[in-house]
């Protein structure tokens, strides 16, 4: 397992809302399972290669999935 890196649930959760997107789409499309994807909106387990593979789908940086980036982007 990789290690995860710190993510706010809610910063994943509503930038894949604001995608319109659901959860079992956004799995599909980065190639993770949906599972993966709870686990980072309702505990902030996220892995860096996760989110190296959701942020561009969702239209942010990968920082933005961490809380840590106000400006949004890539």
């Amino acid at each position: 397992m990789t290690s995860a890196t710190p993510a706010v649930p809610n910063a994943v959760r509503s930038a894949r809302e604001r995608a319109g997107l659901t959860r079992e789409q956004l799995a599909v499309r980065a190639g993770v399972s949906s599972t993966t994807l709870y686990l980072a909106e309702r505990a902030g387990l996220l892995s860096a290669a996760t989110a190296n593979k959701i942020a561009p789908i969702l239209g942010v940086g990968v920082d933005a999935l961490r809380g840590r980036d106000s400006g949004g982007g890539r």
